[in-house]
């Protein structure tokens, strides 16, 4: 391997990336998990455990305890290793942050008394709080067709705040307006020079032209 592959991963260092102090809970890496063995199979896993010992990070991506801390680090490698191998596009990393917290049982189990928007995202710090050591999530505007979210602190690689968690986001909003066609927009990012993420999400009728 080239010593060059070693030291970035899509423009991004991984010696800055590892110095990001940091720790998300087992769920939320099980959520990548889940989404790579459902579209490709206990292979496909293999294959990023594979990769990531190569880079240097070997990690057991069957023995996740979901409760337990890890850095974000190594949780964003397994969405950026994903990439790499599978030659995934921008679009395919939206696909999987929309559809891999379908798997999360904290989420389900939050949906159960915050099921409306409001309750939802004015829940949003607590949310973030249950995953996250670090950072802060708040809603700061909400109205009946959009809301802002605000996410500060994170800083580990542009692929994650600007296709993973807006696939995230949109697929949050749909578990409470599955009838609506669900819009969103990163107005701010840390990586473009901002101080926060901003994401700006409308949703409208589907049959709206």
């Amino acid at each position: 391997m080239k010593e060059e592959t070693k030291k970035e991963i899509f423009g991004q260092s991984f010696e800055r990336m590892e110095k990001i102090e940091g720790n998300v809970k087992g769920d939320a890496i099980s959520l990548h998990v889940n989404y790579i063995r459902n579209i490709k199979g206990d292979e496909g896993i293999e294959k990023v455990e594979k990769r990531m010992e190569e880079l240097g990070y070997p990690f057991n991506l069957n023995e996740i305890k979901k409760l337990n801390w890890y850095p974000i680090f190594t949780a964003d490698l397994v969405v950026l290793v994903a990439k790499e191998i599978f030659n995934w596009s921008d679009e395919d990393i939206f696909a999987m942050g929309k559809e891999s917290l379908k798997t999360s049982f904290i989420l389900r189990l939050l949906s159960r008394y915050m099921f409306s928007i409001d309750k939802l995202f004015g829940g949003a710090s607590y949310i973030w709080k249950r995953y996250f050591d670090f950072g802060e999530m708040k809603s700061t505007e909400m109205s009946d067709d959009y809301i802002v979210l605000r996410l500060s602190g994170y800083e580990v690689h542009p692929l994650i705040c600007q296709q993973f968690y807006p696939g995230f986001f949109v697929g949050l909003v749909e578990m409470c307006l599955p009838d609506k066609k669900i819009k969103i927009k990163e107005t701010k990012c840390f990586f473009k020079g901002d101080l926060y993420h901003e994401y700006l999400i409308r949703w409208e009728e589907k049959n709206k032209k």
